[in-house]
C-alpha cells in the first residue's frame, strides 16, 4: 500500500501497480483484454460502424513515438457499446492537434471513451474505446474521432483541450459541436483563470498540477472484484505513459484520460447539486401540506 504514495522522478502515479498491469496485458492470451483495432465507418443513411481490421495491417501507435515511425493508427475497441443507456453513461477526453501529418513531430492526437460507473448498469469505471494516430491529414483524425463519440452516443460530454481549434471548427461545420463538453467548474485553476473558452479545457501548467491529483486519485479507486481503475486501463501504450510521465514529455494518452476524469468529477459534481437542491425544496413541512390537502400544498382551513 505504501507504493501508491510513492513519489519518483516527480511521477505521483503508483508505478509499480501500473508496471504490473503492463507485465500482465503483456503475457496473457485472453482475447478480452486485447481489443479490437479498426475504422469507423458511416454508411449513406447516416448509420455509424466499427469495421475490424481483418488484415492485420493495422497497428496501433506505440509509446514512445518516434520520428518518422508510421502513425496512421487506428480506433481500438474494448468494449462495444450499450445499447439504450441514457445521458453520461459514456463520456470522453479528446487531445487534438491541428496540422496535418508532419513527419518530424512526435505528437499524435488521442481521443479516450470511458463508460461511467452506473448504479444498476455497472459498477466501475472503464476505459472502453481509443483512437490515437496522426494520419494523413487532421481531418481524418477529426472525422474519425466524430463517428467514434456518435458511436458511443456521447452528447455534450467529450471534454477536449481547447489549445487547438480546429476539430471543434470541424465538429461545428458537420452539425456536430454538441459532441463537446463546455469548460469545466471543478477546477480551481479555472476559477483564477484569464482563459475563458465555453467549450473545452485548457491545460497550463497550473490545470496539469491540480489534475494530476484528480488522475492519480482515480487510478488507485476501487473499481470492482479486488481491482483498482488502473486495473481496468487494457491500453498498454497508456499504461507506458503513466508509468513514464513527467512534466517535461509528451504524453498524449495522459492528457486524453486526465480530460476523461475532469469530466466524470464534473458530471459528479452537477448530479451532487441536484440532489443537495432537491433535499433542500423537500422539507417536512412541505410535506405535511402536501399530505393534508391530497398533493396540492394548500389547506383550506
Amino acid at each position: 500500500p505504501s507504493e501508491v504514495f510513492l513519489i519518483s522522478g516527480g511521477n505521483m502515479f503508483p508505478t509499480g501497480m501500473l508496471k504490473d498491469q503492463l507485465a500482465f496485458l503483456e503475457t496473457t492470451t485472453d482475447p478480452v483484454y486485447k481489443g479490437t483495432i479498426g475504422r469507423m465507418s458511416m454508411n449513406a443513411v447516416g448509420d455509424v460502424s466499427f469495421v475490424p481490421d481483418l488484415t492485420g495491417k493495422t497497428r496501433d501507435c506505440d509509446w514512445p513515438v518516434k520520428k518518422g515511425d508510421d502513425h496512421t493508427g487506428g480506433v481500438v475497441i474494448f468494449e462495444q457499446p450499450t445499447p439504450n443507456v441514457g445521458f453520461g453513461y459514456y463520456l470522453a477526453g479528446n487531445d487534438p492537434y491541428d496540422q496535418d501529418k508532419a513527419p518530424n513531430s512526435v505528437s499524435l492526437g488521442s481521443l479516450l471513451v470511458m463508460r461511467r460507473e452506473s448504479p444498476g448498469i455497472s459498477g466501475y469505471d472503464m476505459i472502453v474505446a481509443e483512437y490515437t494516430a496522426r494520419p494523413e491529414t487532421a481531418k481524418d483524425y477529426y472525422e474519425q474521432c466524430r463517428l467514434l463519440l456518435l458511436y458511443y452516443n456521447i452528447v455534450g460530454t467529450c471534454l477536449y483541450e481547447n489549445e487547438k481549434i480546429g476539430i471543434k471548427t470541424y465538429l461545428e461545420n458537420n452539425n456536430c459541436l454538441h459532441l463537446l463538453a463546455p469548460t469545466p467548474s471543478i477546477l480551481k485553476s479555472n476559477q483564477t483563470s484569464n482563459v475563458n473558452r465555453g467549450i473545452g479545457q485548457h491545460m497550463s501548467k497550473t490545470v496539469k498540477e491540480e489534475v494530476d491529483i484528480f488522475v492519480r486519485d482515480w487510478l488507485i479507486a476501487p473499481a470492482g472484484e479486488g481491482k483498482l481503475n488502473l486495473h481496468r486501463i487494457y491500453s498498454k501504450p497508456l499504461l507506458k505513459e503513466l508509468i513514464n510521465y513527467n512534466k517535461l514529455g509528451n504524453f498524449d494518452r495522459y492528457i486524453a484520460l486526465a480530460l476523461c476524469v475532469i469530466q466524470k468529477t464534473q458530471m459528479h459534481k452537477i448530479v451532487t447539486e441536484i440532489v443537495k437542491e432537491e433535499i433542500q425544496r423537500d422539507t417536512f413541512f412541505d410535506n405535511f401540506l402536501g399530505a393534508r390537502s391530497g398533493g396540492s400544498g394548500y389547506i383550506g382551513y
